[in-house]
Formats: C-alpha cells, structure tokens, sequence
C-alpha cells in the first residue's frame, strides 16, 4: 500500500538532524548551486495523509475513494487535508520548506484530483487545492516551481491558459524512464508533439529529466530546445 504523509519534517531514516542542517551542508560544500526544491505529490503525499500522523490531528482531513485506473494494491480510499484547511496547510509546509532553506518545489501527481472517484468531493476539492497552490508556490518561491502530472482538461483549461499571473515550468508529458533506451525517442516525439499545443498556453513546457549515461547527445539536445529548467537524473554520471 502507498504509504501516507504524516508530517512536515523529512524522514528522520535519509535526514536523521532534521532537513534545515541536510540543506545547509549542501549549500556549504556547493556553494554554486542556487536553488534547492523538495518534490511532493498537489494532495501532500502520493498515498495522501497518513491517519496516524501529526498532519492528520492538526488539520481537517476527509475520505476520499479513488477510480480504478489508481487503486493500489487494492486499497480504493485515500485520506486528503479537507477543503477548509488546504491553504493553512500549504501556507504552514510551505513556511517550513523555506525555513529549513528549501526555495523551490516539484509537485507531482496533480492528476490525482481528477482520479477522485466522488463527484462532490471531486468538485470541492479541486479548485481549491489547484489555486491554493498556484497562489502558494508563487508566493512562497516567486514561481520557482515545477507543476508535474497536470495534463487534465481541468488544470490545462482553468489553470495553465490564463494569462494574468506569470508562466510557471509544466510537466510536458508522462516520465521519462533514463534506464529504458528504446523508450528516449517515443519520449522526445511525445514532448515534441504535445509542444505544439501546450505552446499555447501560459506556461513554460518542461521536457523531463535528461540522462548522460544513454542516448546523451539526443536527450540533452531535446532539453535545450524545451525548458528553462533542464534537471539530471541523481544516478547520472559522467
């Protein structure tokens, strides 16, 4: 089962003094890196809240089932923060992140709001955790965010065309497997074909990781073409 999010401090197992000290030993040693993110799922977690955690008691949290194109392993419900609450809790996790010397993010599985099987939570739930978010990373990070699996009619159509806030880096397409040759030539002709629409809206297409260690000349070279941001794999090497 997906497990849940329980709190806002990084897993004391990868991050055993707390993610502020993680962050300023990186910024010590590498002082030309500029920018850190933390990637997260819209909902907080990919499982959702965890009920046996601090996010769960501090803020209002609701039940919601998921379709089946999500299910995992079975499990068709997933624990969400509730409608009321969503701004506090981005407003709280994204103070966090900037306090421990986080000044980006990547936020994954947006998607999810439109697996909610429910119509009326559907409904409720999407509009505020989409412009809770906008409103959050903008004005938390200054729009150095990354959205990520955001390919609804929903979010394509009510989010990324308008034109009155400022264009933010959007996932172009599915992800991008580095390990998976055969798969960097469909993936480049996806983000190549999907370009031709999503030049159209208010956004800034990101292609995806690119990998060094497969096919280098062919995926940087996409990646210079596409995003502002180009990102490499933690596993590359040289």
């Amino acid at each position: 089962m997906v497990r849940g999010w329980k709190d806002f401090s990084a897993n004391p197992k990868g991050f055993p003094e707390g993610l502020d000290v993680a962050i300023g030993r990186i910024r010590k040693k590498y002082p030309a890196i500029q920018h850190i993110a933390v990637w997260h799922a819209l909902l907080g977690y990919w499982g959702g809240i965890s009920p046996h955690g601090r996010l769960a008691k501090d803020y209002a949290t609701r039940q919601v089932l998921k379709s089946a194109n999500v299910i995992a392993k079975g499990s068709d419900k997933m624990l969400v923060i509730d409608q009321p609450d969503v701004k506090r809790m981005y407003d709280d996790f994204y103070t966090f992140l900037n306090a421990s010397g986080i000044d980006a993010v990547k936020t994954d599985a947006q998607f999810m709001l439109d697996e909610i099987q429910n119509a009326p939570a559907r409904r409720d739930l999407t509009n505020t955790y989409t412009n809770t978010w906008i409103s959050a990373q903008l004005r938390h990070f200054g729009g150095l965010a990354i959205s990520c699996m955001s390919q609804t009619p929903t979010i394509l159509f009510r989010c990324q065309l308008p034109t009155d806030i400022p264009a933010y880096p959007t996932r172009n397409s599915d992800d991008f497997f580095p390990h998976v040759e055969e798969s960097h030539p469909w993936h480049i002709f996806c983000n190549a074909h999907n370009s031709i629409f999503t030049k159209h809206l208010n956004v800034l297409p990101d292609w995806d990781m690119v990998s060094a260690p497969i096919s280098p000349e062919l995926c940087l070279l996409a990646n210079s073409i596409s995003s502002p941001t180009p990102s490499l794999p933690n596993s590359i090497s040289p």
